[in-house]
């Protein structure tokens, strides 16, 4: 380990949630954009003693001073707030939107271990929701996670025969997509599938302004299952059924 990484950093960072810790204290959850997951106590915030403690909440964008002596947590010592995302916090949907998206970069993420590119896309997913809300916006956050983590399929053959065409099935189990000539997986509606292969395929923005409630909770489920195959622990928030099951 190295001699600056003992005395500090300097980082911009999401929280991803916190709990508390010792009788005045809290630990922090946070990613940062170099180092990836990181967990820092921030002293005095439940008594009030803190000068930054408001800035330390669930989804806050932070410049972030961190300190790590010899232990496995970094003291914050400073933390200068880039964004609170004001409108997030005041509509409910937009939140447990938000909530869901902390929990699962939180869940597939090891501590201290980089994930280049997945601050940026919490980032771009929070600043687009701040500004907005989209029908599409969390199915689109999840598959562009998936991708960036190198767990999403091919999005345009057939991973058993390289069929370019009549895909219908998402193989959870080999991770990618099928045609109807090898039929192997959870079906995947055509409505789906045009919209994972714009999402996938560097046509977010578009993707994002289709008005499709269907299709979106068909591709968030398909996502959370395959994240849930990655991670350690359950998604809370993983929906119990198919939508298509629930209708």
């Amino acid at each position: 380990m190295s001699a600056n990484r003992l005395r500090g950093r300097t980082d911009s960072a999401i929280v991803l949630r916190t709990y508390k810790f010792g009788e005045a204290d809290r630990i922090v959850v946070l990613l940062s954009e170099e180092g990836g997951k990181l967990r820092a106590v921030a002293k005095g915030v439940r008594k009030g003693k803190s000068r930054f403690g408001a800035r330390l909440e669930p989804s806050s964008c932070i410049k972030a001073e961190l300190y790590r002596g010899q232990g496995e947590l970094y003291t914050i010592v400073g933390a200068e707030a880039i964004s609170h995302y004001r409108n997030i916090r005041e509509d409910l949907t937009r939140l447990l939107k938000v909530s869901r998206m902390l929990e699962i970069v939180d869940s597939i993420t090891l501590d201290d271990v980089p994930h280049p590119g997945l601050y940026q896309i919490l980032k771009g997913a929070l600043e687009t929701l701040e500004a907005g809300d989209s029908e599409m916006l969390l199915a689109g956050f999840l598959w562009r996670v998936l991708q960036n983590e190198g767990m999403a399929p091919h999005h345009e053959e057939c991973s058993i025969c390289g069929s370019e065409s009549n895909l219908v099935n998402y193989d959870l189990r080999d991770g990618g997509l099928t045609c109807a000539q090898h039929p192997k997986g959870t079906a995947i509606s055509p409505q789906a599938l045009i919209v994972l292969q714009e999402i996938l395929g560097g046509k977010l923005r578009q993707a994002l302004n289709r008005a499709d409630k269907t299709a979106a909770n068909e591709l968030e489920w398909l996502a959370e299952k395959v994240l849930q195959s990655h991670s350690e622990r359950s998604l809370k928030s993983l929906k119990a059924t198919h939508p298509a099951q629930s209708l």
